[in-house]
């Protein structure tokens, strides 16, 4: 009986450090619970059900992020249908696993607007292995920076040579911020254009009311010149033709004076003025005829005169 009880005291003295480390009361430490106060061992975990709704509520926010795709979406609904351990592997795993292969694609879909400094870029990502945070920072990060440099570089294309409008806003774009250049390229590049387009039109305008004003005027010019040129000829021929109408009157007048000339004496001298103008008349119808017929009718009409002083002397003879 003392063997039996001796070899009970050493067992129980044995196993009692081990009993110890394992309870509750020692694994809280100092500040664990009092003796007396630990929960039995028959009273059941409710921890396991409070971490199940905590993970349900986890996976809902993941697949309703901005980011989520549709198979991420589908693996976290089915987690949730497989219970807590499904739900315990989505979160340390499968999420994970997913959202690379989300940002993967993603990132491949940026190539299809990309410039040719971000489709580079994207060519890095594929060349070489990348984590997560790789990825996510890429998406978030580094593709705005990319996108922002090949905009400078197309926005300095624009303006080369573009209207004043357009290099104006464009340097402005480029001094500014990233959205600014965003915005110049949506928006105000197409708005600049318009008022360049205006004004090119309204200078055309302009350009062509001067040239039709000056042709008007040269047609003007023209007529004016033709007109004086007409009124000009038109007073040459009115002087040469009163030229012409005195020049006639003064012969005339010479050919009365010769008449009337050999008109002067009495009735005979006057039939033998005109005979002697009827024998000039006769003659070839020269000049030195009608000299000498002027000639013969002025020396009949001496000779007449003599022989009428004679007839009315006295004592003249018959």
């Amino acid at each position: 009986m003392k063997l039996s009880r001796i070899a009970a005291a050493v067992t129980t003295a044995a196993l009692a450090p081990a009993v110890l480390i394992a309870s509750p009361a020692f694994a809280a430490g100092p500040e664990g619970p009092a003796v007396g106060q630990q929960p039995s061992a028959t009273t059941p975990d409710e921890s396991a059900p409070d971490q199940a709704e905590e993970d349900r509520k986890t996976i809902l926010a993941i697949i309703a992020e901005p980011m989520a795709s549709e198979y991420m979406k589908e693996a976290g609904r089915k987690a949730i249908a497989d219970g807590p351990q499904a739900m315990r592997r989505f979160i340390e795993v499968d999420q994970h696993r997913i959202r690379i292969d989300d940002y993967r694609v993603a990132i491949a879909r940026l190539a299809n607007d990309a410039g040719p400094i971000l489709k580079d870029g994207i060519r890095q990502i594929f060349n070489d292995p990348q984590t997560l945070e790789q990825l996510r920072h890429f998406y978030e990060v580094t593709q705005y920076e990319l996108r922002d440099q090949d905009n400078r570089v197309l926005i300095a294309q624009l303006i080369d040579g573009g209207g004043p409008e357009l290099v104006k806003a464009g340097r402005a774009a480029l001094a500014g911020t990233a959205e600014d250049r965003v915005e110049f390229l949506k928006v105000g590049q197409h708005e600049a254009r318009a008022k360049d387009k205006a004004a090119e039109e309204k200078a055309a305008e302009e350009k062509a009311a001067e040239e039709k004003a000056a042709e008007e005027k040269a047609a003007e010019e023209k007529a004016a010149k033709e007109k004086a040129a007409k009124e000009k000829e038109a007073e040459d021929h009115e002087e040469t033709g009163a030229g012409d109408d005195g020049a006639g009157e003064e012969t005339g007048s010479g050919s009365s004076s010769g008449t009337g000339a050999a008109a002067t004496g009495n009735g005979s001298l006057g039939v033998q003025g005109d005979h002697g103008a009827t024998l000039a008349a006769t003659g070839t119808g020269d000049s030195t005829s009608l000299v000498a017929g002027g000639a013969g009718a002025v020396l009949l009409g001496a000779g007449g005169l003599l022989l009428a002083a004679r007839l009315r002397r006295p004592g003249a003879r018959g």
